[in-house]
């Protein structure tokens, strides 16, 4: 089964635009079947429970492993794994309703989840029972722990600095070790040790057992891996978005610091809103890319950990027919760990709107036309997002922007004919061979 809480064991897969559209309106069909808000079987079968699925369970059946979720609107592929009792799908808890639906290829089962687990039974081949639960009690959720004796409705402050490469660096620890140089990455959905902080020492724990710590802040249960760079990176290591998904998360630029709150969004008056739009365990941001008089939309991962503006994916670029549109400024090469090569080319877009917002004479690195797999993502990166103060209210899904000192900073316009070795600390969007690897142009 697919478990969004672990992209290093699996892969989602891109699902073609006529078959997404085909679940969505079978899942709109069955919405309208819904009764008093509850839960349903497709086919609710007037048989009595097959021989293996407990009494009273919601059941539906399959003859292929293979099966589709739809996760509100965002559809991804699953399996079966009869041997797992249940295998558990741990979704991300909305501020809006939501409904979860499981397709096989002869049945589905929609929820409507308002509470946080619910358990049912896909009957495989008419013998094997395999018990599902979908929850939002996450086991691999991080506990973050305040010094003792904090008030309880004080925030918490981080100081930060930001780096030339436009990475957002923390002094903290992994483990115990000497204090490291940590990137905050809210493209990054776990912690990161890269070879740098590991020939300092720092070592990791088990997959959950990690502890960050950060301004006396204790980042208990995180999960981390270790990636060898090769040099490419200017960090220790990367700290994630889900060290602090429950919270409410400032990110000052004028003042360098971020600003950790469970119970209190500081003020947005003048703040742009946008709703926080979630692919999985994804935070994507819509936004709109203004060529020649005409608007192209499209969700862009909201990526503190990528140094340049917004980076493109072929498959965006072609379907929006940008290539030859804009001006060209440069190329820029990057090769991933798995030795892969993605070519981009950097044009000036006359404007990039967020929300309310537009900012003119954006340099963007379009993805270059190639056979195989590269950029999963589109990426909205930090040397946009330092422009503005940033509010992520993880709690209620929004994201408030307002324009801050560095709105009209030069952009970073650095190319080079080299391969560089993609660095920092994504974990999500260059794939190959089915491996999940790491990210991005020239990072």
């Amino acid at each position: 089964m697919y478990f969004p809480t672990d992209k290093h064991q699996h892969l989602m897969k891109q699902v073609s635009q006529d078959y997404t559209a085909r679940f969505v309106a079978l899942a709109v069909l069955f919405a309208v079947l819904l009764l008093n808000g509850g839960q349903l079987a497709a086919a609710q079968h007037p048989a009595p429970t097959p021989r293996g699925a407990r009494s009273g369970m919601p059941f539906i059946r399959a003859t292929s492993a293979q099966i589709k979720i739809l996760d509100g609107n965002y559809l991804q592929d699953g399996g079966l794994a009869p041997g797992l009792k249940p295998d558990t799908y741990v979704y991300r808890k909305s501020a809006k309703p939501k409904r979860i639906v499981y397709y096989t290829d002869l049945d589905s089962l929609s929820f409507l989840v308002t509470k946080d687990t619910y358990d049912f039974a896909i009957i495989l081949n008419g013998r094997d029972t395999c018990y599902q639960r979908i929850t939002a009690q996450n086991p691999a959720q991080v506990q973050y722990v305040r010094p003792v004796g904090r008030s309880p409705v004080a925030s918490d402050t981080i100081p930060f600095v930001l780096g030339t490469n436009n990475a957002i660096h923390l002094q903290g620890k992994l483990n115990g070790s000497a204090p490291l140089d940590l990137v905050f990455d809210t493209g990054a959905n776990m912690g990161v040790l890269s070879e740098e902080g590991a020939k300092k020492g720092a070592r990791l724990a088990g997959d959950h057992e990690n502890v960050f710590e950060l301004s006396g802040i204790q980042l208990k249960n995180s999960p981390a891996i270790f990636v060898d760079y090769h040099g490419g990176t200017k960090a220790d290591g990367v700290l994630g978005y889900n060290a602090f998904e429950d919270k409410i998360v400032e990110i000052n630029y004028d003042r360098h610091v971020l600003v950790i709150s469970s119970t209190a969004r500081p003020e947005t008056n003048g703040y742009a809103a946008l709703p926080m739009q979630w692919r999985g365990q994804n935070l994507f941001v819509e936004g709109s890319l203004l060529v020649r008089g005409k608007p192209h939309p499209g969700l862009f991962l909201f990526d503190t950990g990528s140094k340049w503006a917004l980076s493109l994916t072929k498959a965006y670029c072609a379907k929006e027919q940008l290539y030859g549109q804009m001006t060209e400024l440069g190329t820029r090469e990057g090769r991933g760990v798995n030795g892969k090569t993605i070519e981009s080319r950097t044009v000036r877009l006359p404007a990039l709107q967020l929300g309310e917002l537009t900012l003119p004479n954006v340099p963007i690195d379009l993805e270059q036309p190639g056979e195989g797999q590269g950029l999963a993502f589109s990426l909205l990166g930090n040397d946009v997002l330092k422009r503005f103060n940033v509010v992520l209210d993880y709690q209620n899904d929004v994201i408030y922007l307002r324009p801050n000192s560095l709105l009209r900073a030069s952009y970073n316009r650095s190319f080079n004919k080299r391969l560089l070795l993609l660095a920092s600390g994504t974990v999500l969007a260059l794939v190959a061979g089915g491996i999940f690897r790491k990210r991005l142009i020239g990072r």
